[in-house]
């Protein structure tokens, strides 16, 4: 029997990189996952892997309507929720002088007003004892130059998961987040202005275990704060860097 086995979860941006390996890990745990996300045809890939205990449904979170929609249909599907995991996300660095007010509001609306409604549309369909896991960054607590409203975007969401954690828990509701440092993902890949140079002088320089994250080492950790393990963990943040922020060697 696996830690999840007989429970639901709703995953955003559950279609590629952390969001995909979770629910890949959910589903070897035993969990019904519904995916949420923007390209269909990537909905249906990762559905087709993980097999007839899980749904997709197409969205963005920046639409309430499409939020309720997820949730009216994972009820339909498997009934009460026991799991949501908020990491639908957009990293957009640029210099402050770059910034425009469309890439301003997109990181916000993504990031941090994604992350609320998704909770809070979820609120009506989930079990008690319901666990939710943001996923932060490690950014949130870093002056990088080009990262301003992307480290904005997640040190609110580091705050939320405090403010939420105390205001869900007299309803038997679990609030705690992630915050994954570099991570091997798509959009790691394709974030402007990033480069393997700059990379490779962050592994040598930055990182202890001198490898960057892969999403399982995330989903891992995620898994731990969603299971009974973590019954008495509310309002944390687990951070996930090879020891980038604490454990600097040299």
């Amino acid at each position: 029997m696996g830690k999840l086995t007989g429970k639901t979860a709703v995953i955003t941006g559950g279609n590629d990189g952390i969001g995909r390996a979770t629910a890949q890990l959910f589903t070897e745990e035993g969990a019904n996952v519904v995916i949420f996300g923007r390209r269909q045809n990537k909905i249906d890939e990762v559905v087709a892997e993980l097999g007839e205990n899980a749904l997709g449904v197409q969205g963005d979170v920046r639409n309430l309507a499409d939020l309720e929609n997820l949730f009216l249909k994972a009820s339909e599907r498997f009934g009460k929720i026991d799991i949501v995991i908020p990491n639908a996300g957009v990293a957009r660095l640029l210099p402050i002088e770059q910034t425009t007010e469309d890439i301003f509001n997109e990181s916000l609306d993504v990031n941090l007003k994604g992350g609320f409604f998704t909770v809070q549309k979820s609120l009506p369909y989930l079990n008690e004892t319901a666990a939710i896991v943001f996923v932060s960054s490690i950014a949130h607590a870093l002056g990088l130059p080009t990262h301003t409203i992307y480290t904005t975007a997640k040190a609110g969401i580091r705050v939320m998961t405090r403010t939420l954690g105390s205001e869900l828990l007299p309803r038997g509701i679990r609030v705690n987040c992630v915050s994954p440092g570099c991570t091997n993902t798509n959009m790691l890949w394709t974030t402007e202005g990033f480069s393997e140079k700059i990379l490779h002088d962050m592994i040598e320089r930055d990182i202890p275990i001198k490898r960057i994250g892969e999403p399982r080492d995330i989903a891992n950790a995620i898994l731990f704060l969603v299971s009974d393990d973590a019954s008495f963990i509310c309002g944390e943040d687990i951070i996930v860097d090879g020891g980038q922020i604490n454990c600097m060697t040299t």
